[in-house]
């Protein structure tokens, strides 16, 4: 079965040091960076014999990825998706894109745990697949099985998709707390509310509650908020110290679209609301503290 790594960051290289862990798998990678994976194949041959195309780039690039491969594709390949944000321009997450794009075809979002980190080190990982189609499912078991990663499946694409997104926003806010100085308490309670708010939106947005408190939702949050590799939670943390630094990270980027999308829908949610005034507007941090003693 050959295997195509789009997008080779840390989520790539990641994901090909599992895959290449079965001998019957043939995996290559590519980026638009082509220093990123040296001696890379050509685009068009690589996607046209592909049977799984792992899509591993940030939101702000994905449309233009998947653009860029779709007249390529076979009609038999499946599109796995590991982007864990929203299109900010169209405020659709992945599973909405994949979708719209490769109409017909099986896909899935793989969210839970997966930092690169811990993956490289060959330590334990697991990882849940979100897909409506059986046989995106049963592929996905069958990839990864006798590797590094115990993988999980569920029919609750859209939850998997939103839940990528929340957990990247709200660790932004906990990175923001930290930041600010608020202490263990105070941020552990933040959590718990995040946690609400995220079944909250799931749910109102087409995905089933229960997700949240799986790997894709819960799972994710706590390892993203507690690793020191985090993007969101650095980049939490530089505004919750007031300190200038390059903000760009799904997280940040995904707040304008999760507050238009709650709005239309007449849903209020404090944590999520100040949380955007701060990033967005340049509030105050200590916003995120009223949210503690809200009682909505």
């Amino acid at each position: 079965m050959k295997i195509m790594l789009l997008g080779m960051g840390e989520i790539g290289n990641a994901l090909q040091h599992i895959l290449r862990q079965r001998s019957d798998l043939q995996v290559i990678g590519w980026d638009k960076n082509a220093s990123k994976y040296p001696d890379q194949p050509n685009l068009e041959t690589s996607v046209a014999d592909a049977d799984v195309i792992f899509i591993c780039v940030p939101s702000w690039n994905v449309r233009g990825a998947l653009l860029s491969i779709a007249r390529f594709v076979k009609p038999s390949a499946a599109i796995f998706s590991l982007t864990k944000g929203i299109e900010k321009e169209s405020c659709k997450t992945m599973d909405q894109l994949l979708y719209e794009i490769f109409p017909g075809h099986p896909f899935g979002i793989l969210g839970g745990p997966m930092l690169a980190e811990d993956i490289l080190s060959n330590k334990t990982t697991a990882a849940v697949l979100g897909s409506s189609s059986a046989e995106a499912r049963k592929l996905g078991k069958r990839l990864f099985k006798n590797t590094s990663l115990q993988l999980s499946v569920t029919s609750d694409a859209r939850g998997v998709a939103l839940c990528g997104v929340l957990k990247n926003a709200f660790t932004l806010g906990l990175g923001i707390a930290e930041g600010s100085g608020m202490g263990e308490n105070a941020r552990g309670a933040l959590f718990a509310h995040a946690l609400t708010e995220m079944r909250i939106i799931v749910q109102a947005l087409g995905g089933k509650s229960k997700t949240v408190l799986g790997l894709a939702g819960a799972g994710d949050f706590f390892a993203t908020v507690q690793s020191r590799h985090s993007r969101n939670k650095m980049v939490g943390i530089t505004l919750g110290t007031g300190a200038d630094g390059h903000l760009e990270s799904e997280g940040f980027i995904s707040l304008f679209c999760l507050v238009k999308l709650t709005e239309a829908l007449g849903i209020r949610l404090s944590l999520l609301e100040n949380l955007a005034k701060i990033a967005n507007e340049q509030a105050a941090p200590s916003l995120l503290e009223e949210v503690i003693f809200d009682t909505r």
